[in-house]
């Protein structure tokens, strides 16, 4: 950084000026910050040589520009040059528990109160601490509708750094300002308490629940003089209260009305228009002369008839097709009829061949014409000196509609409003429009209908897809003579996950061709503008709240909610549930089992299935018939549980409740930090399996150096109290791993108990039949573990699945199926599942179960591989990537190379060559098979559950 700083201050030219100050603030803003994390690792030499080079860098730079940035910043740079390393990486610390808040004082100029400053604020100059430019206006609409002709907003709003606590912490009021004129409307808002306001705030220090608002716009204070004048007039937010007057733009929201508000005609020819731009709401008031009536297609070309505001300037007008994806404009003469009235009739012919070779022309240039479902023209009248009458859609009359298929039956072409009720050509994947949407008679899902451009019968299903799971369900659509109708299930289907509801978040919902290819693309679901009042629609499934919405103005979208309302997951809910743990742990402790499969803190939050070991100790605590109450953590509704076990809501308040009190807590997985172990509390730690791979602290490679990891472990492993170990082998290799000082039981893993017990084969047959397995074929279980550098950008692995399926089916598939089943933080679909070879079972909730039902396990690197051992059954290592993984990745816990009982298999050539010859494999790797059972599963035998039940009541008497 010095260097480019030093060779633009050289440079004579006075613009490089320019680029030098532009420079130093992305410096300060961007660089120089992505040094605060390796500080908070508190390695003594780095950080010296931050303070003098970061310290350097800022003298060089000048207090002027650092004076300009927020105050958080600003302090951290005032820290940085005076040398006061331990007050900086405690402001990292306090900002990373706060998501970046600044704890606020001062009434009239309000200040950064830091608690951590030695010597209090006065030990920093004012100037750093004040709050003037970081106290923005924050807001967001939820909805925008039209009520006895006046515009109904709601939504929040409220200053960053201060939230608003209580309902008389500022007034409000919209301000409504002419975007080329003077005039300014001020309309009054009604305070409304909004805990979704909390929930959507960046910060965790402070309430918004107050920040909500309502207000009523009337139009017809835009007129000017009494008079509709056509311009645009910005929509802000202001509010009076705690250290002064505050002022934003109101943002928009992302579904429904609160993105794309309605349109409304105040007048025969005069619509106020809500519009946005950069996600802010602008109202424009405009004077319409163009209006279309109809559009017909026939023979190849589309007749468009409107109606135009008789005018002199209409003479040799043309209707001009603009084609929004590459700007390219194709032109129609415009053919004005009699007048009548004021209006003038118009038609014009558009050739559709003209339209589909600008398409093809912009296709040959678009890198990614492939991915680009979806083409729009946009319309207007093309006057003769230059200027333009965009073509209105009149949402008063019967709607304009339009929906032909295109030569080839393979795209239509449909007729729509634009976000601004612009008439709208749009040239797509052949798709359905869907023009009706209502709840299912069951409750638990919608049933959509619409058009279809093609006459017959057509084979389609309707897709819902979640875009970060990689994740979906498909239903049949009903498509006959020009029309469909589809149920959409609000609930898993294409699941072995029992009765569950959807995973939370945005599913995408769409129409493609049955037997279409894996990876093919299609357009999200059309909503035709009949749909629009109509949505959101919100059902109750399983639990959990799930609702159609309108995204991107005509998309349909599926939303499933948090289990967690918005005043219980806000970050500061979240933050006084956690500084509150304490003072609940001073209640009694509660004859109560808390079970805990959920992936904590630095991870991904995901798991809470009923499963693995946990599971197992349950049913054997149950089985003992104790006065025990059973509780199992769900991160999101998605353990089917018994009778036996009640479900709570991971970080809810009972949650936390049950953290602090019961007395006993089984986990498989990792606890939060600040969770502290009590007197009489026993948490047992059954962990996750054998460790093949390296875990906790053994870990060496570039991936898991992570400070926050260590740092983590060091907290929590001191509040284990029993820590479970499937081998004598595992047992030391544990305690050194977690650096675990307490019980280690040498038991044998419980998740292994099915596998021995006398009903196993009644239960491999329910599984096989819950699986739809057919009869008479080997059962190869793939399970593959993740890789830590495939990690996608929000969150989860990719599934790097190597295994040639095709190859694998055409040499196997009459005598064999194969299982895929991918690691639990692997975010993937699998390709080919469902073709009667591939069955996807990543959603099977216990593993166990799978093993039992397996005659041969494929895998790399899972700790599986010793669980399968107890079946005695054959086991093949597909391990493309050994050195990599050993060298680079997590490595072993053993000489895999030396010790593996069975082949390690290089290319997906050799696993079906070895598939294809079982016997042969078995008998080879006889001896090494039976020294690894003995090394390395002594302790499985059908009784850990029972060891581990015994020794965790114990520990509680």
């Amino acid at each position: 950084m010095e260097l480019v700083r030093d060779w633009l201050g050289g440079q004579s030219d006075p613009k490089f000026r320019k680029y030098l100050r532009a420079y130093d603030e992305n410096n300060l803003v961007e660089e120089i910050p992505m040094f605060f994390g390796s500080v908070l690792e508190g390695d003594p030499e780095y950080n010296a040589a931050y303070l003098e080079s970061a310290g350097r860098l800022l003298r060089a730079i000048g207090p002027e520009q650092v004076r300009k940035l927020r105050a958080p910043l600003r302090l951290k740079y005032h820290l940085t040059l005076q040398g006061r390393l331990d007050e900086l990486i405690e402001q990292l610390i306090f900002e990373k528990d706060s998501n970046g808040a600044a704890p606020t004082r001062g009434l009239l100029r309000p200040y950064a109160d830091y608690p951590f400053l030695r010597g209090g604020r006065k030990s920093v100059p004012a100037d750093v601490l004040r709050l003037s430019n970081a106290l923005v206006m924050r807001s967001r609409l939820y909805e925008a509708r039209w009520d006895d002709g006046k515009l109904q907003l709601t939504g929040h709003a409220f200053p960053e750094h201060l939230g608003a606590e209580n309902k008389h912490d500022m007034v409000k009021a919209l301000i409504l300002r002419e975007a080329k004129g003077r005039r300014v409307v001020a309309v009054q808002t009604r305070t409304e308490f909004s805990p979704e306001a909390t929930a959507s705030s960046p910060h965790d220090l402070y309430s918004c629940d107050w920040a909500g608002f309502s207000a009523t716009i009337d139009p017809q204070r835009l007129k000017h003089r009494g008079e509709w004048k056509d311009g645009s007039w910005r929509v802000l937010v202001a509010g009076a209260g705690k250290g002064g007057v505050y002022k934003g733009r109101v943002s928009v929201g992302w579904h429904d009305r609160a993105e794309f508000a309605p349109v409304h005609w105040v007048e025969d020819d005069v619509r106020v228009v809500p519009w946005q731009r950069d996600n802010h709401l602008l109202l424009r008031v405009e004077r319409v002369r163009a209006r279309a009536v109809s559009a017909t297609a026939d023979g190849g070309v589309v007749e468009l008839r409107g109606l135009v505001r008789s005018g002199s300037d209409l003479a040799g007008a043309e209707l001009r097709l603009q084609h929004v994806e590459s700007e390219r404009d194709v032109y129609a003469p415009l053919e004005l009829g009699v007048p009548s009235g004021r209006d003038l009739p118009f038609t014009a012919r558009i050739r559709v061949a003209d339209l589909t070779a600008v398409r093809d022309a912009w296709n040959a240039l678009d890198p990614a014409a492939e991915q680009r479902t979806r083409d729009r023209w946009d319309l207007e009248l093309k006057l003769v000196d230059g200027s333009a009458l965009p073509v209105v859609l009149d949402d008063r009359t019967a709607p304009v509609e339009l929906h032909m298929p295109l030569a080839g039956d393979t795209r239509a072409l449909y007729a729509k409003p634009s976000p601004s009720g612009y008439l709208q050509l749009c040239d797509q994947v052949l798709q359905p429009v869907v023009e009706e949407i209502a709840r299912a008679k069951d409750g638990e899902g919608f049933v959509l209908s619409g058009s279809f451009p093609l006459p017959g019968a057509h084979h389609y299903e309707l897709v819902i897809r979640h875009r970060k799971r990689r994740e979906e369900h498909a239903f049949p659509v009903e498509i006959a003579d020009g029309r469909f109708r589809a149920a959409l299930p609000a609930v898993p289907t294409a699941s072995f996950a029992g009765r569950v509801p959807l995973h939370k978040g945005t599913w995408t919902v769409l129409f493609r061709p049955v037997g279409a290819a894996f990876d093919s693309e299609w357009p999200a679901a059309v909503l035709a503008a009949s749909t629009f009042d109509t949505l959101p629609l919100e059902v109750e499934a399983r639990g959990k709240h799930v609702a159609l919405e309108r995204r991107l103005f005509d998309s349909l979208s599926l939303e499933a909610r948090d289990p967690l309302s918005p005043a219980e997951r806000s970050g500061y809910r979240q933050r006084q549930l956690r500084h509150s743990f304490p003072e609940l742990q001073r209640r009694p402790l509660t004859d109560t089992v808390l079970y805990h499969t959920v992936r904590e803190d630095w991870w991904a939050a995901d798991g809470g299935l009923y499963t693995d070991s946990p599971r197992a100790v349950h049913e054997e605590l149950v089985r003992r018939g104790l006065p025990l109450r059973h509780l199992w953590t769900s991160v999101d509704l998605q353990a089917e549980l018994p009778q036996t076990a009640e479900c709570v809501r991971h970080r809810s308040p009972e949650w936390f409740e049950a953290l602090a009190t019961a007395k006993y807590i089984v986990t498989s997985t990792h606890l939060p930090t600040y969770f502290r172990r009590r007197p009489g509390q026993v948490v047992l730690q059954t962990w996750q399996g054998t460790p093949l791979k390296r875990v906790g602290t053994d870990f060496e490679k570039v991936w898991f150096t992570d400070a926050g990891y260590l740092e983590h472990l060091k907290k929590e492993v001191p509040q284990w109290s029993l820590l479970v170990a499937g081998s004598r082998w595992a047992a030391p290799v544990l305690r050194r791993a977690f650096d675990f000082g307490g019980k280690v039981l040498e038991s044998g893993y419980p998740r292994n108990d099915v596998l021995f017990a006398a009903d196993r084969e009644k239960t491999a047959e329910r599984v096989r039949e819950q699986l739809g397995l057919p009869e008479g074929k080997q059962v190869v279980l793939y399970a593959p573990t993740f890789r830590e550098d495939r990690r996608l950008p929000d969150g989860g692995y990719q599934l790097n699945l190597q295994l040639d399926l095709a190859a694998a089916r055409a040499a196997l598939g009459d005598d064999q199926v194969l299982l895929v089943r991918g690691h639990e933080v692997v975010r993937a679909r699998i390709p080919e599942a469902g073709n009667g070879y591939v069955w996807d079972v990543s959603t099977y909730p216990d593993m166990a179960e799978l093993l039992l039902v397996a005659d041969v396990l494929v895998t790399d690197y899972s700790a599986a591989v010793f669980d399968f051992m107890n079946t005695g059954r054959p086991v093949l290592f597909f391990t493309y990537d050994l050195e990599h993984y050993r060298d680079n990745l997590r490595g072993f816990s053993l000489d895999l190379q030396a010790k593996a009982p069975g082949p390690l298999l290089a290319t997906s050539a050799e696993v079906v060559a070895a598939l294809g010859d079982l016997p042969k494999v078995t008998a080879e790797y006889a001896d090494k098979y039976a020294a690894f059972r003995e090394a390395y599963c002594d302790l499985d035998d059908g009784g850990a559950a029972a060891r581990v039940a015994d020794a965790l009541l114990a520990e509680g008497e």
